[in-house]
């Protein structure tokens, strides 16, 4: 059976080259246009997101706790739309223009953050511990080749802890 990531990823591909200009596909996009694209795509995504939210009963002062699932998936799935698109222009950014191959990438970061997020859960994360000073990138989560160890602290590269030395010192 066919990867179906991958085929979502594909049909998305397709709807952009028949979308009004720039109907470019996302990763060849540069510049300016690149920029403009994510931006009215995040932006894009996170209105979906709103309009999901409003199909649930969520606000701590009202007592609904309704769940009209079947609207709240449909904005899901144009959330996922608008997402796809941005994993498209990050795709061309990495030089991957095959949608197995950034189906299969997307795929292993994902794998391998869950497997970090599982390790969080058993460790009791706080959220703040593994955090660099400087920037409050996530320590663990980057090539430890790149750690530097500074006033009993740990920072995410060398010119974070340079950073966090020079305005502190």
């Amino acid at each position: 059976m066919e990867d179906r990531l991958s085929k979502m990823i594909q049909m998305q591909r397709e709807l952009q080259l028949r979308m009004p200009p720039p109907n470019q596909v996302p990763g060849a996009l540069r510049g300016d246009e690149r920029a403009n694209f994510v931006t009215w795509n995040m932006f894009a995504m996170e209105d979906e997101l709103h309009e999901a939210i409003a199909e649930m009963g969520w606000k701590p002062w009202a007592t609904s706790r309704h769940l009209n699932a079947p609207a709240m998936m449909k904005e899901m799935v144009d959330a996922w739309h608008f997402f796809m698109n941005v994993m498209l222009v990050i795709g061309g950014e990495l030089g991957i223009t095959n949608d197995d191959d950034l189906a299969e990438y997307f795929y292993e970061l994902y794998h391998n953050k869950n497997q970090v997020n599982s390790e969080r859960q058993k460790e009791g994360y706080d959220g703040l511990s593994s955090k660099c000073p400087q920037c409050h990138r996530e320590t663990t989560e980057t090539n430890s080749l790149f750690h530097f160890d500074l006033l009993g602290k740990t920072f995410c590269s060398e010119t974070c802890a340079e950073q966090y030395s020079g305005a502190t010192g």
